[in-house]
């Protein structure tokens, strides 16, 4: 088993993922995320959850300092990714240069994607965690 695979990422039993960038890189994370989805929410369509993984800890690496945690909870009716980083500022979607600079157009596609998003500053301005949820169609979260 790699670094990578080590039981301290998941706990199985209920559906838990937790990644820090202490522990990997993005590709890791994703890489990593791709397998638990498998795993514990086979309904999901994991290429739009790991799209959204990528720009989320982009996002976390750009504009939140470096330093992120990655929680994907999975459970029968929903699923749900946090990114947490030490970056107040909390994300919008914002109006898209097409002529000027890269970029802006992470919260266009993450809010594409998902059931719905939110924001939440942490207590004392010490960070944020943006949560993305997935509800499965028909079934209770």
């Amino acid at each position: 088993m790699s670094e990578q695979e080590t039981p301290e990422h998941a706990a199985p039993d209920d559906g838990r993922l937790v990644i820090t960038s202490d522990q990997s890189d993005l590709a890791g994370a994703r890489q990593i995320t791709a397998g638990h989805l498998r795993e514990c929410c086979d309904w999901v369509d994991r290429d739009a959850v790991l799209l959204v993984v990528s720009e989320l800890l982009s996002n976390a690496v750009l504009h939140g300092g470096g330093w992120w945690r990655l929680t994907v909870t999975a459970s029968p009716g929903q699923l749900r990714i946090e990114v947490e980083d030490k970056e107040s500022l909390v994300p919008s979607i914002r109006q898209v240069d097409m002529k000027g600079a890269p970029g802006g157009l992470g919260m266009h596609i993450i809010s594409k994607l998902v059931t719905s998003y939110e924001a939440a500053v942490h207590p004392a301005g010490t960070g944020k965690t943006v949560r993305a949820l997935w509800s499965r169609p028909g079934l209770p979260a």
